[in-house]
Parts: structure tokens; sequence; C-alpha cells
């Protein structure tokens, strides 16, 4: 009996030790949260779902994963959903038929298009090509009958950037957009007038091959986003024929994916590789872009916009690959990204506060606003907004630096422990099995 007394203290002893090494982060504690925003709720006036679009200046304030964040009322948590808002995009692609197809040589080129049927609704078309290196103004034409024609655009744009190397670029833009019409035929004049200029040696140009053409019907609900007007350093490395556009947001955590320069020079044409980075040391890739404009009697157009897979990080690296020409005076450079929205209920009577700026904070997980969430139409949500500038926590404290726990300085100690107490209770076992 003795014995078996032993045994229960060791059970429960080795039950309580496992459970205490797992312990559960507490809920929300205002003391741990650095920051604080007031919620005007005052428009509301009746329980209802809410959205709160998330300011700029929040991202500076909060991780980067936005795990520190929380909607408090009096009476502690609230739970909300996190949305990021997405453009709408739907996309119906035809393929169509070259009916006819000439060259002027040194003018233009020519294709006529059979989309094979009436009332087809299109606003754009895509040429397919193989042809590399390329920048034209096309002018495309409808028509119901082969005889009247109507222009729908007078002078789209296309252009192709390819450097065919250990490491290949392609930077392609082929689709020319117009009003929406229906008309079955469509003309695609595609000029070959002026000279390429990707080359150090200028040469004629050459016609396009156009492999085939598709009709586009192209829906799109755009999302809305943040415009960012950033600092900007440029360092010139005339060693390796490049300008270095340093494009500082000022705080990491602030999401963003595309943007575009401003500058007065005129009849260039450059690659632009683009990196990110938290602290302009350590520099992570993030794709090509390619920029130009051009103001000549054959061709007038220019492209100042880049776009990359969204990031958060402060600084943003544009590199200009200039060759031998002469660097560019960048003026001006905006970014952009996404709106970041928090979906939450609210009640007229309360009060509530945004807590942000805790380096500790677990991700909160509300999983019923997320249910409910699928049944509401978010469009019709009301719009709430937080009180800037933030306002310090006076209830704030800052953490303690606590001592590394002995089981991270010494990782072998739980090991030993737990072979000990199995060892013991195998004696304990054995003692009992012989006794019997």
């Amino acid at each position: 009996m003795k014995h078996q007394k032993i045994l229960i203290v060791f059970f429960i002893f080795i039950s309580l030790f496992i459970a205490s090494i797992n312990l559960a982060q507490a809920d929300f504690v205002p003391t741990a949260w650095k920051f604080k925003a007031k919620i005007n709720t005052e428009s509301i006036t009746s329980d209802s779902i809410v959205i709160l679009d998330i300011l700029p200046e929040f991202f500076g304030n909060l991780r980067t994963d936005m795990n520190d964040l929380r909607i408090v009322d009096q009476d502690g948590e609230v739970p909300y959903a996190l949305l990021i808002d997405q453009s709408s995009h739907t996309i119906s692609k035809t393929p169509t038929n070259i009916i006819d197809q000439k060259s002027l040589p040194g003018e233009s080129t020519t294709v006529i298009v059979d989309i094979g049927q009436e009332n087809l609704t299109h606003n754009s078309l895509t040429l397919e090509t193989l042809s590399k290196n390329f920048r034209r103004i096309v002018e495309v034409q409808g028509s119901s009958d082969k005889t009247y024609w109507k222009s729908l655009n007078p002078r789209g744009q296309i252009f192709d950037y390819t450097v065919e190397d250990i490491n290949p670029i392609s930077v392609q833009d082929t689709t020319i957009t117009y009003p929406a019409t229906n008309l079955r035929y469509l003309s695609i004049k595609i000029s070959d007038q002026g000279k390429e200029e990707y080359t150090s040696s200028l040469r004629p140009l050459q016609p396009l091959r156009i492999d085939g053409v598709y009709i586009i019907k192209q829906t799109t609900e755009v999302a809305k986003e943040l415009i960012y007007e950033p600092q900007i350093e440029t360092v010139q490395k005339s060693k390796e024929r490049v300008s270095e556009i340093i494009i500082d947001l000022g705080a990491n955590g602030i999401p963003h994916k595309k943007g575009s320069f401003t500058t007065e020079d005129k009849n260039f044409s450059r690659l632009v590789v683009l990196s990110a980075s938290e602290d302009k040391t350590n520099w992570q890739f993030l794709g090509n872009g390619y920029i130009f404009s051009i103001n000549t009697p054959q061709f007038t157009g220019d492209n100042l916009n880049f776009q990359y897979p969204e990031s958060n990080r402060r600084y943003l690296r544009a590199t200009i690959i200039n060759k031998d020409d002469k660097p560019l005076n960048i003026k001006t450079a905006t970014l952009s990204g996404t709106i970041r929205k928090i979906l939450f209920n609210v009640s007229p009577n309360k009060t509530y506060y945004a807590y942000l700026g805790n380096p500790t904070a677990r991700r909160a997980e509300y999983k019923d606003i997320e249910k409910v969430l699928q049944y509401t139409n978010i469009a019709s949500l009301s719009h709430v907004s937080a009180i800037y500038p933030l306002e310090n926590n006076a209830n704030y404290t800052a953490p303690v630096q606590k001592q590394v726990p002995l089981l991270e300085r010494s990782p072998y100690i739980l090991p030993m422990i737990l072979t000990l107490v199995i060892v013991i209770l195998a004696f304990l076992l054995l003692r009992v099995t012989i006794k019997k």
C-alpha cells in the first residue's frame, strides 16, 4: 500500500511538471500594450458589425505579423476578423481567327481578326508574339461587316524587354484596352516607324511576328489602396553603371506592392531591379520592372510604374540599370498597398479602443466571427474610424527582462529528470511485484 501511494505521488508530480512547461499565455492584460487609439463609434445606433480601416500609422507600432492588435471595450476583448481588401477580377479569354495580315516595310503591320460570332462583348485584346525587345504604338478599330470601321483605341501601347543571359529577364505587356463593344471584326495596326533603342547600335524596326490574337472581357473592381509618399535617397554607382533609389517608408510593417517614379527626363528605357529590406543592410529580391519615357514624332508614351510581390519591409531599393547612359534624375516616388480592415461587433452604449504594441502577444483566434462573416454582406457594413494620433497607454508596464529558464539554458535537464523518474518508478514497481 505504501508503495502504491508513492507511485501515485510520482504520477501527480510528473503530470504537474509537464503541464507547467506548456502553460498557455494569459488573456488580454492592458498593462502589456504600449499604445492605444480610441475608436469613434458615435454614428452607430444599434448593435452591428462595423469596419475599421487600419491607419498607416498603426503599422509602425505593430509587429509585422499584426498579432499584437486587440479591440477592447469596458468588458474586455472584442472578437474581430482581419480582412485584406482584394481586387475582384474576372476575365474571359477567347481566341480569334486571323483572316488577314500585311506589312508595309518601315511603316506598319496590320492584322485583321474575326471573333467568329456576333454579340460577344469584349473590352481588350492580347497579341501573342515571340518577338523580343520592342515598343510600339497600336491602333485598334472595330467593324461588324469589314466595311465600316470604328476607332476603339487610336494610341494603344505594347512593349517587351528581354535579356537572354545566365539569369534571363523578361518584362512584357501586349494587352490593349478599349471601350466595351460587341463588334465581330478587329483591325490592329502596329506602327513600325522609328528605331529600336534596346541595344548600343540603332537598327530599323522590324515587323512584329504576330502568332495569335485573343479578345478579352475584363471586369475589375479595384481594391482600395493607401498611397504613401516616402522619402527617397539616390546613390549613383558609376563602377556598376547603376543608380540605386532607396525608398524609405519610415517604419517596418507597412504593406506595399506597387510604386511609381516622377522624372522630367525623356527618351529613356531602363530595367529596374527591386529589393526590400528592414535595415538597409540585408536585401530580399522582389522582382524586375521596366520604365521608359519616349517622346518622338514616331512614338510618344511612358511607363514609370512598377509592381512586385507584397512586402511590409521599410525600405524598397530600385536599382536602375543605366549601362553607359546618363543616370536619370528621379524627383519623387510613391508606393501603394492594399487596405487592411478590422471587422467587429459594436454596441452603441460602449466605448472601444484599439490596443497595439506588445512584442510578446500571441495570435488572437476568434473563430465565431469568421463564421458569421460568411453570411454577411460586407459591402453594406458601416465604417468607423480610429482617432489619431495614438495615445501612450498610461497603464503600460515595460516587460521585465526575465532570466532564461533553467530548462532553456540546459535543455538536457528535462530528459535527465524524466529518465530518473522512469528508473525510480520501474524500481518501485519491481519491488511491488517481487513482494507479491
